[in-house]
């Protein structure tokens, strides 16, 4: 570096002017947020697809304002900067990740592909994002293909190793009316955080009937949590009960209110009374 440079800063307009793209991306690792700021503005300026991947490094710099920049940048290149943006997904910059998730929403029609693979293997800020995208497309999807891959990409992510996207996915899952949330949801009221327990349940409660036949035979699961929960949500659920249904329901009840687990008999002999039935003790 000259003197002249050291001082005065690169001469980014001469950069530019000889299409230097190599310079101008490392100028990005510039010491100074102004200079990346500039660095970051004429290589959006220059048109050239090989500026796509400096750009991307970009969205992680830590002033928003570089950032901001490298986003609009990488927003005017539009299909030229997917390919690159989907590999970003996976980076270990949450803000790369995460800023890169939101360049590749297409609301119209619905892209769910990235989405569907970040909520796999993106970085926890990124799976969090996805989930609430997919969460946000999954009602109005009308492509059968593309409504079964966001379908099945929220059930899995409930055994997320990140509890708050297990309970997020739960709610989303709670809103969409298909027996097969049902029986992910019920499966997961076993689930060994209290928080996630919780917004399954809330979940269950708001998707009513289709849930009652798993409830039922979550009251023989071998984990407390589950039988109790599932006890629980069906004394919430009585009056969804219809008759064909009912003399099971009670029965199975009336079966574990000598469970050894006392908030599972407890629960079970609540949901008796709110089903208006007896315990085999009456």
């Amino acid at each position: 570096m000259g003197l002249i440079e050291r001082f005065l800063g690169p001469n980014i307009d001469k950069l530019v002017a000889a299409h230097d793209t190599k310079k101008l991306g490392e100028l990005l690792q510039h010491s100074k947020g102004e200079i990346r700021l500039r660095a970051v503005r004429a290589l959006a300026g220059l048109d050239d697809a090989r500026v796509v991947g400096p750009l991307i490094g970009a969205l992680g710099d830590s002033d928003d304002s570089v950032a901001d920049s490298a986003t609009e940048a990488l927003r005017h290149y539009g299909d030229r900067a997917v390919v690159g943006l989907e590999d970003a997904l996976g980076n270990e910059d949450e803000n790369i990740a995460t800023r890169a998730l939101k360049l590749l929403l297409r609301p119209d029609p619905p892209n769910v592909d990235p989405f569907v693979s970040a909520l796999k293997t993106g970085n926890d800020r990124a799976r969090v994002v996805a989930a609430e995208t997919l969460i946000g497309f999954l009602p109005s999807l009308a492509e059968e293909e593309s409504r079964e891959e966001c379908f099945r990409a929220m059930r899995a992510a409930l055994g997320d190793r990140d509890p708050d996207i297990r309970a997020l996915v739960a709610d989303g899952l709670g809103k969409v009316a298909d027996e097969r949330a049902s029986k992910a949801l019920v499966a997961q009221l076993k689930d060994g955080t209290e928080t996630v327990r919780e917004a399954c349940s809330e979940a269950i409660q708001h998707l009513g009937t289709p849930a009652i036949p798993y409830l039922v035979d979550a009251l023989g699961d071998r984990n407390a949590n589950a039988r109790s929960g599932a006890a629980r949500l069906l004394g919430l659920l009585s009056d969804a009960i219809v008759d064909d249904m009912r003399f099971t329901v009670v029965e199975r009840l009336q079966g574990v209110t000598s469970d050894g687990e006392a908030k599972v008999a407890e629960n079970a002999t609540e949901a008796l009374k709110q089903l208006g039935a007896v315990t085999l003790d009456d």
